[in-house]
């Protein structure tokens, strides 16, 4: 227990002694990289697709990879480390293409984005969501992330404090710490929990896709607007976007414990576990297994109008009561 100890104060310390050089920055964000994307892969294969522990797991690790980059990055920006190299150029590049209609429009915008307006939008959202599926899991799921990427976003705050660019050419006032940025933080977890719950209605590719491009690009908004208004360096918007899909990939976790909790959530009704005689043994032994809908697997095993015929006296008769499905030999 001690040797482990010795070796996390040793990592800790090599962090802070060498936190200017890449190479220890650029291996956690290629493993934190390379972690996210096989946690969206590996789940997805077909030998898995169906297993909750494989997506639990995965889940995990996405929020494991995911903090790992936040905590690298929160370690160089606190040094003045080399990730923190185009801070300076992006701020300066905002300065010198300033304009009065931009500055009104940025200005809205980030009214809009604040903390006011997305709790004002998520709370509307709640609404909406809780009367449409007839249920308040998936409006307590968006409020809920919500909530908590706000309260970790001020809690990195005060952890890294990070002071905001100068005074002086700052368009809107602001008297907290800079990283990471709390509008962007709080729009992506907004926007991250709103499509979490529309996907896990199974919309079709298309329209996952639209919903996807439109939240990329009210996060992307919202961030630019920050660094035009000067209150936010490039890292501080990045480390927003990162916190914010960590407290969603955090959210990700618990729905893969139970289908029962994603059909809560997406306001369907839950697999139904069904008993299936199995064919060519006296004592018909059963197996259970869930399936989406019962009345749709009934469908399914149904033999034609001219099968129906021959099949009779050969297999069992499927039918649907309330709780399931019962198997009975036709006599």
């Amino acid at each position: 227990m001690s040797h482990s100890w010795e070796t996390i104060v040793e990592v800790i310390t090599e962090v802070h002694t060498e936190v200017a050089t890449a190479e220890i920055a650029l291996w956690t964000l290629g493993v934190s990289a390379a972690l996210v994307v096989g946690s969206v892969l590996i789940p997805r294969a077909r030998q898995w697709r169906d297993d909750d522990s494989v997506r639990l797991r995965w889940s995990s690790v996405r929020v494991a990879a995911m903090a790992a980059a936040l905590v690298i990055l929160g370690v160089q920006v606190s040094a003045s480390g080399w990730l923190t190299g185009a801070d300076v150029a992006t701020y300066d590049w905002f300065l010198t293409h300033r304009d009065p209609t931009l500055t009104v429009a940025a200005k809205g915008l980030t009214t809009v984005g604040g903390p006011l307006g997305v709790s004002a939008v998520t709370a509307l959202a709640a609404l909406v969501l809780g009367w449409r599926r007839r249920g308040f899991v998936a409006a307590s799921a968006v409020l809920g992330i919500v909530t908590v990427a706000f309260t970790a976003s001020s809690l990195t705050k005060l952890a890294v404090a990070r002071e905001r660019p100068p005074q002086v050419a700052r368009l809107v006032p602001e008297d907290n710490y800079s990283f990471p940025s709390g509008h962007v933080t709080a729009i992506t977890a907004l926007a991250g929990a709103l499509l979490l719950v529309y996907a896990l209605g199974r919309p079709t590719r298309a329209r996952i896709a639209v919903a996807v491009t439109l939240a990329v690009t009210v996060v992307t908004t919202v961030g630019a607007t920050r660094l035009y208004l000067g209150v936010h360096w490039l890292t501080d918007v990045v480390g927003g976007v990162i916190l914010g899909v960590t407290v969603v990939c955090a959210a990700m976790v618990p729905l893969c414990w139970s289908t029962s909790t994603r059909a809560r959530l997406t306001g369907t009704p839950p697999p139904t576990p069904i008993s299936v005689a199995n064919h060519g043994s006296d004592a018909e032994a059963v197996s259970t297994r869930p399936i989406p809908a019962a009345s749709a697997y009934a469908r399914r095993t149904r033999p034609g109008p001219s099968r129906r015929a021959a099949t009779r006296r050969q297999l069992p008769v499927y039918i649907c009561h309330p709780v399931g499905i019962r198997s009975s030999r036709a006599g």
